[in-house]
């Protein structure tokens, strides 16, 4: 990887999470203007890195009673996360952690799951 491939890949690294963390900030309801969630709000959020902000987020999701599919279970174990579908009796989304953060697994499957979500006729 050339040098200027490294930086290229950092900044799209962290547009991602940006991105990522804005999604998960409108769908916990943060009371942040748009233009606000594009200024340096946005660069704040700590979804990504934060238990404490990411499990917000978890304790939404299971509670949220979705058509079809009843109300998710959100595991967190050893090495993955996972949204289990009892009503179905099927996993859903499931990230195994690499480099041993298991944060980053959490905060993949949250992300997967808001995508999803934001698909569903509510």
């Amino acid at each position: 990887m050339r040098k200027n491939d490294a930086i290229w890949h950092k900044v799209s690294q962290e547009d991602k999470i940006i991105e990522y963390n804005k999604l998960i900030a409108k769908f916990v309801n943060v009371v942040w203007t748009d233009e606000q969630l594009e200024g340096w709000i946005a660069k704040e959020l700590r979804y990504h890195s934060s238990w404490n902000q990411l499990m917000v987020v978890i304790e939404k999701i299971s509670t949220l009673a979705i058509n079809n599919f009843g109300v998710p279970d959100f595991v967190i174990h050893s090495d993955q996360t996972f949204i289990y579908d009892d009503d179905n009796n099927e996993w859903f989304i499931n990230y195994v952690s690499k480099e041993g953060k298991l944060i980053n697994a959490a905060y993949l499957t949250v992300v997967d799951f808001i995508k999803w979500y934001n698909t569903q006729e509510k």
